[in-house]
């Protein structure tokens, strides 16, 4: 949509827009921000897939070290959360020559596997089995 002109009336203001799906143009202030609505809705859905899809060709591919942003990402942790694991030195990570923070993707999964909490019913079979010989 293109602002082609404003004209100012007393009591009135009239938005003259080009519409494309119409061909014409719109003239009320009601009609154009109807249509300036669906068009920022879709425009909203497009810069999401576009987002979407720079996302996936900026990721990294298996093996290579992601950054903090990307890691924050993988784990569901906020960027600022991921730098306070780093300093208290509770996730692996790596600091090449004292500057930016990577990750290794399977460092990270494995720290992920390694916070698997046993549910009860695994909990049970494991006392029941010491209980009856050992381990």
């Amino acid at each position: 949509m293109d602002v082609i002109a404003v004209s100012q009336k007393p009591l009135e203001e009239k938005f003259l827009i080009k519409n494309k799906e119409k061909g014409g143009f719109v003239k009320s202030r009601r009609e154009a921000t109807s249509t300036r609505r669906t068009s920022a809705t879709v425009k909203t859905a497009e810069i999401a897939d576009w987002t979407d899809a720079m996302n996936k060709l900026t990721m990294p591919i298996s093996g290579a070290f992601l950054t903090i942003p990307q890691a924050a990402d993988f784990l569901g942790f906020k960027p600022s959360y991921l730098r306070k694991l780093c300093f208290l030195k509770q996730i692996p990570h790596f600091k090449p020559n004292g500057g930016h923070l990577l990750f290794d993707r399977a460092e990270l999964e494995a720290y992920v596997r390694a916070g698997r909490v046993a549910s009860n019913s695994e909990l049970a079979d494991r006392a029941d089995a010491i209980l009856n010989g050992g381990l």
